[in-house]
């Protein structure tokens, strides 16, 4: 693993959903960060867990995407499932960001049609 930031582990440490999405989705792309898929992946499923919309869609793109093929863990077709439903709802109900998420939902429902 790279370079660790202090105040982000702080939070994420903490139980922060937004935090453990934010570091998962910033170690999924940033090389400077130690860019470590598997990590991402396992922070996205601890927000999961607390129910953080933008962690359902990257959990499930990131899957179906195949992203998680050498992680030690595995998400379940059914889970994917279940989180793109969820995202899609989020999408269909929330005033922040609302085109941008309704397009994303959009998109992993065409992805997951596809597998």
């Amino acid at each position: 693993s790279g370079p660790r930031n202090a105040r982000a582990d702080h939070a994420v440490d903490r139980g922060h959903a937004q935090a453990i999405f934010v570091t998962g989705y910033v170690i999924s792309i940033d090389e400077t960060m130690g860019k470590d898929i598997c990590r991402a992946g396992w922070l996205w499923q601890r927000s999961v867990a607390m129910d953080h919309p933008y962690s359902w869609f990257y959990l499930a793109s990131h899957a179906l995407a195949g992203d998680f093929a050498k992680c030690r863990f595995d998400v379940a077709r059914a889970d994917i499932e279940k989180y793109a439903a969820n995202f899609e709802k989020y999408a269909a109900t929330t005033d922040v960001e609302a085109e941008e998420a309704r397009a994303s939902a959009a998109t992993l429902k065409a992805a997951l049609a596809k597998k």
